[in-house]
This record gives C-alpha cells, structure tokens and sequence, in this order.
C-alpha cells in the first residue's frame, strides 16, 4: 500500500527490480545453446570476470551481478555470432550425415574371359549430384563470417570431397576402359597375336580387381574414395 511505497528501501528495491526485469533478455540470451566455451571466452574478456557457466555455483544471482546490462550492445552481437556458429555447425554436420550414409553403387559380374568374379560400378549419378550440392554450400561457407570457427574442418571437407571425386572419375576411366581392353585382348582368336598387350592387361587387371575388392568390402563413397594410396591405381 501506500505505507510501504514510503520505505527507504521501497525505491532501491523497485529499482533493483527493475533492473533485473531489463537484464532477463540478455541473461536468456547468454543462456542459450548456441553459446559455446569460444564465446563464453569473449564474454569473460568484455566483463572481466571469468566464471563457469556450467557451475552449479553460477547462480542467477551471480548472473544479476554482471550487469549485463552494461554490456548490451556486446551481447547482442555476440549471441548473433554465436547463433551464426550453430547453423554452419549444423550445416557441416548434415554434410557429414551425406557421407556417413552414402556408398558406391558395385555389383559382382563374371568376366568373359578372365577368371573368377569381378566387381563393376553400375553407377555414380548419386555421388557427383551429392558432391556438387556440398562443394557448393562449403564454398558459401566460406562467405560466412562464422568461417574462421570452422575453417580447418571445412578446408579438410573440400580435399576429401575433391579426392572423391578425382578417385570415382577415376574409377569410371578404368573401368570403362577395362571393358573395351578385356573384350580385345583376351579373344582366343587373336590372344595369340597380343602375348605382350595380353600380360600388360592381366597385370593391370590384378591390381584393378584389388581395389575394387576394397571398395566392395566397404561401400563408403568417403571411407573407400580417400583411403591412403587409393587413386593412385
């Protein structure tokens, strides 16, 4: 009532409040889960004090007690950095689902005139649509302010996804070219006449058929396409 509007305390008290229901946006804010340990480092450094925001100990109280509100213009800057970091982190993190889940298209076939089986790529129209549209996003990334948080992992991203697809352009290069050889060189009609040609193709058919039993054993388009020593077939 009236009464206790005269207080001395009531005006400290109204003010106090007040100032804590101004600080509530900024202390949501900071709360969020885009914010990581980066960004609570800056935020440290701006109000000179450094704290464990995963500390039972960090208490709104002690939170009240920043006066965040001293730091508004900060705060908002740094939490729409902070926001900006979790979408490329998400983004980053659907490219790696691509690829965790993505694999080579091979099935096994017999050869007409070598023995044994022998495994063939029926197709990689999934592979290079899946490339194109992630080089595409990790080069927009690299427009992002949120870059420089991620730039070693998108950097690796782009060799890796530039090694899958030299090694399957690659892979279609040999293997089409193993079917027109395969169909010539081992004819019995002329075998005879390409002895030389005949024991070049096995040689290289050997070393061909080992990595594509590689490739069969694990079908992973990133795994099977950057294994060390893999496109140097």
């Amino acid at each position: 009532g009236k009464e206790v509007k005269e207080w001395p305390i009531y005006d400290q008290m109204k003010r106090e409040m007040e100032h804590f229901k101004d600080s509530m946006p900024y202390i949501q804010a900071i709360s969020a889960d885009s914010m990581e340990d980066r960004h609570w480092e800056k935020l440290w450094k701006e109000v000179k004090e450094e704290f464990d925001p995963e500390s039972p100990e960090f208490t709104l109280e002690k939170i009240y007690k920043l006066d965040l509100l001293r730091y508004v213009d900060f705060i908002d800057t740094l939490t729409e950095e902070a926001r900006k970091d979790r979408d490329l982190k998400n983004e980053l993190a659907k490219i790696k689902r691509n690829w965790d889940n993505l694999q080579i298209k091979i099935l096994s076939f017999k050869c007409k005139n070598m023995e044994g089986d022998f495994y063939k790529i029926s197709g990689a129209d999934e592979i290079f649509q899946t490339l194109d549209e992630d080089v595409a996003k990790l080069s927009a990334m690299k427009t992002s302010s949120s870059f420089q948080a991620f730039e070693s992992e998108i950097q690796e991203w782009e060799d890796d996804l530039a090694m899958v697809s030299d090694t399957i352009e690659l892979l279609l290069t040999v293997q089409k070219q193993w079917t027109q050889l395969e169909s010539i060189v081992c004819i019995q009609g002329i075998a005879g006449q390409l002895q030389g040609e005949q024991a070049k193709f096995k040689q290289c058919h050997e070393v061909f058929k080992k990595e594509l039993d590689k490739v069969y054993e694990n079908k992973n388009a990133l795994q099977a396409c950057t294994a060390p020593g893999f496109n140097n077939i």
